[in-house]
Parts: C-alpha cells; sequence; structure tokens
C-alpha cells in the first residue's frame, strides 16, 4: 500500500504524513485487538489525487472483541478525531457471526458502507474500488 499510494507521488506534500499517522492508528488496533480485523480504505487517498486530505478507515470487529476492548476503541477513536487536521477519520462495523440474532444488522450496516464507499456523488456520479486489507 505504501508503495503505490505515497512512494509512487513523490511530489505529494500529505500522503506521507497521512500513511505515517494510519500505520500508527492501525498499530494500535492490532495491540487492541490481536484477534484481528478487516478495514476498508477509502477516499481521495485511494484515488490519483496528488494531495489527498485524510484517510478514510472503515474497521470491521468480531462483536465480541470489540464488546472487550469498547472503552479503548471509543478513546482511540476520539483522539484521532480531535487531531487538527484529522488527518484518519476512522469508523467501525461490529461484525456478528451466522445466527445471531443481530446479525442481519451487521450485514445491513456493510451493505451501506459498500455502497457509499462504491460510488461518488454530484453532477456526474461514477462507481470507483475501495482496498480491504485483512489483519
Amino acid at each position: 500500500m505504501e508503495r503505490v499510494f505515497v512512494t509512487e507521488f513523490a511530489n505529494s506534500t500529505t500522503r506521507q504524513a497521512l500513511f505515517e499517522q494510519y500505520r500508527a492508528y492501525t498499530d494500535r488496533l492490532l495491540t487492541l485487538l490481536p484477534g484481528g480485523f478487516t478495514q476498508w480504505i477509502d477516499g481521495s487517498f485511494v484515488s490519483r489525487k496528488r494531495d489527498p486530505n485524510d484517510i478514510d478507515v472503515l474497521t470491521f470487529v468480531d462483536a465480541d472483541l470489540y464488546s472487550q476492548h469498547e472503552r479503548e476503541i471509543d478513546e482511540l477513536k476520539q483522539a484521532y478525531r480531535m487531531q487538527r487536521p484529522m488527518l484518519v477519520d476512522a469508523y467501525f462495523v461490529r461484525v456478528y457471526p451466522v445466527g445471531h440474532r443481530l446479525r442481519f444488522d451487521f450485514e445491513s450496516n456493510r451493505v451501506e458502507w459498500l455502497f457509499d464507499w462504491t460510488r461518488t456523488v454530484g453532477r456526474k456520479p461514477r462507481h470507483k474500488g475501495l482496498i480491504e486489507l485483512d489483519f
């Protein structure tokens, strides 16, 4: 990811700092959530824009693991939202197993995020991609 979205943009004044903040954020999550998680990366950071303003990150976490570390996750989210400028725009979705009474909520959230993050809005809407990473 670094080679494609940072190194190949030698003239960017923002990409290196964004990636460093993203890496620090993800390293903290890896410490909090040793059971693993999946991330979707979206927004102008994963486009050809030379100087994106932030990096959009959606993290899917097992619901039980999320509940065990909810306080720490909330503190992490708050810390990154308080940064000015906000470099990592972070969101979470709890993943419920098949058969769980809240599985439909997870599936609905996932579809909504997928819809929102794979198209643009405006006068000329178009489809776009996102990056999925498993940790």
